[in-house]
């Protein structure tokens, strides 16, 4: 059954953008966009996550720059041939952000849930629940992106999520005057697509969907 929906046709037709035109983004749009993104649900019902919009091409190259010089350190320790060729294969995809005329710099902080810390404080190690991969600042986190890049797509702008750049974390922070607790986990660069996006065959839900 297809949802002729306008939510479900904007959530199926979004893609990825990576390429984009010059057409700067009014900051009308943007509000917009981070607007959506504050909308989107929250660990435990506290404000986990921050946004920059970056709007300067200074600011955007410098944090380009920050990302290509952390990536050309880490290349430097690697010997082996085809790890290089598979390294350089994964992080070209780090900083296409150069390009566009905006960027959404997205932070965090970090969530200490109360069940967190009665736990570690009153349960023995060996009986605390294992809960691999459950970051609740990071999935609030993409949460908040996931409708960023929605409201993106339903105003006509291309976008990317990017979580890439954080191997220059630090520097961007100082960039942007972050201070801790927050940090910045994605970027998610925003404009006009520079080329219609190629489109996504449905694999459809029997890998991944199962009823029990």
């Amino acid at each position: 059954m297809t949802d002729p929906s306008p939510l479900m046709e904007c959530i199926l037709s979004r893609r990825t953008v990576r390429r984009y035109t010059a057409d700067p983004v009014p900051e009308e749009a943007l509000r917009e966009m981070v607007r959506a993104a504050c909308a989107g649900p929250k660990g435990g019902g506290v404000d986990l996550v921050r946004f920059v919009a970056v709007r300067r091409p200074e600011r955007i190259s410098a944090m380009c720059e920050a990302v290509e010089e952390s990536v050309a350190s880490l290349r430097g320790h690697v010997t082996s041939a085809q790890a290089k060729k598979r390294f350089d294969g994964y992080a070209a995809h780090f900083s296409p952000f150069r390009g566009a005329p905006a960027v959404i710099a997205v932070l965090a902080r970090p969530y200490d849930t109360i069940f967190s810390r009665i736990v570690s404080r009153y349960v023995p190690e060996d009986e605390r629940p294992r809960q691999d991969l459950v970051d609740i600042a990071s999935m609030t986190a993409a949460a908040a992106v996931e409708n960023m890049l929605l409201a993106a797509h339903a105003l006509g702008y291309g976008a990317c999520f990017m979580t890439g750049p954080t191997v220059a974390q630090e520097r961007i922070e100082a960039l942007l005057g972050a201070e801790a607790p927050w940090h910045v986990v994605a970027l998610v660069p925003v404009g006009r697509p520079a080329a219609p996006p190629a489109p996504r065959e449905e694999a459809g839900l029997d890998k991944t969907l199962v009823f029990d």
